[in-house]
């Protein structure tokens, strides 16, 4: 039995050894199906159309649990170990990158095979015009049962975003598509067109400028820096953070699970699952994660109020239509 644990947004540092300038070309992305070439929009949105592609997937989107049968031999590992990193260049990913790692693990760093397949389900699933930010694509491991996948700003670059996915956790297709939908909801809500990144904080962390900045900010403030008014994320906090943040604050220890499940026993019914009460970044994520994967609510409790919240951005609809018929064609493709 294996639990995944989603941990974004986590600075790692690589050991690089060389470059392998090879250019692994992708399955040419099957024509996306128009909008408007289902008869019915609504049908989108609908319990059966979730249940259409959850048929066709053999099994229900694991948004619930996030536990699946996994198969083994499994490595175990002391610590988190970046293993390769490519670039992306649209459609295609190109210049792999090994990180230097010890022999054990030398195995599943040449799989090119299960990175090209994971590479294919993310760019089928995620528009090419809705990841331009997104520069490159890598690999790790942490061992089973721990962290499937994050993103991250770049080292070089904060206004460009890696994702990075484990590869002993990516033979699981619902989990790691629910997976892929959260962590991209990362670079949705704190890109630097939603945050003002301050790129002095980024590369120095200047401790008094963080609290200058903080203490400016009129809107959320994160790690990433200050939200915009009207960024999706601290529309979200206005309207579901406001009466929780300072029971959050004094309740919730950073990077202490035990505080979290005690704080989302307290408020369960505001959140999606207990991982959305860590804190305000991951609610976001994961409340997104249940508006595409789950059909549209009628707004009966809290919970489907935060659903509802995404709807009332028609480009998130569209682009909640898009992830999920990418899928579709994922699945058309891998059957034929």
């Amino acid at each position: 039995m294996k639990k995944v644990l989603f941990l974004g947004l986590v600075l790692i540092g690589f050991l690089i050894i060389g470059i392998v300038l090879l250019n692994y070309e992708t399955i040419e992305p099957i024509q996306t199906m128009g909008l408007d070439d289902k008869e019915d929009a609504a049908f989108l949105e609908s319990e059966a159309f979730i249940a259409e592609l959850e048929a066709k997937l053999g099994e229900k989107f694991l948004i619930d649990s996030f536990t699946a049968e996994m198969d083994g031999p499994f490595i175990e590992v002391d610590e988190e170990t970046m293993l390769t990193v490519y670039e992306i260049n649209g459609d295609t990913i190109q210049n792999k990158i090994d990180i230097e790692t010890n022999d054990d693990l030398l195995a599943i760093q040449e799989d090119v095979e299960l990175q090209q397949e994971l590479w294919t389900l993310f760019q089928m699933i995620i528009p090419l015009e809705n990841r331009g930010n997104i520069v490159k694509f890598g690999f790790f491991t942490d061992g089973p049962d721990n962290t499937l996948a994050y993103v991250e700003q770049v080292e070089d670059d904060p206004t460009k975003w890696i994702v990075v996915i484990d590869l002993q956790d990516g033979t699981n297709l619902a989990t790691v598509f629910a997976t892929l939908i959260h962590e991209y909801a990362h670079v949705l809500s704190l890109n630097d067109k939603e945050v003002e990144i301050n790129e002095d904080v980024f590369f120095d962390g200047d401790e008094d400028l963080i609290n200058d900045i903080r203490e400016a900010c009129q809107n959320l403030y994160l790690d990433e820096g200050c939200t915009n008014e009207d960024s999706y994320i601290n529309q979200y906090y206005e309207m579901f953070w406001l009466d929780l943040q300072l029971d959050w604050e004094a309740e919730v220890i950073i990077d202490d699970e035990e505080s979290v499940r005690q704080f989302y026993e307290r408020h369960e019914e505001k959140f999606v699952n207990e991982y959305a009460a860590t804190n305000i970044v991951e609610d976001f994520a994961e409340t997104f994660t249940y508006f595409v994967l789950k059909p549209k609510p009628k707004g009966e409790n809290y919970i489907e109020e935060k659903l509802l919240f995404f709807y009332q951005f028609p480009e998130l609809v569209e682009l909640r239509a898009k992830l999920l018929l990418g899928l579709e064609e994922y699945l058309d493709y891998k059957e034929k």
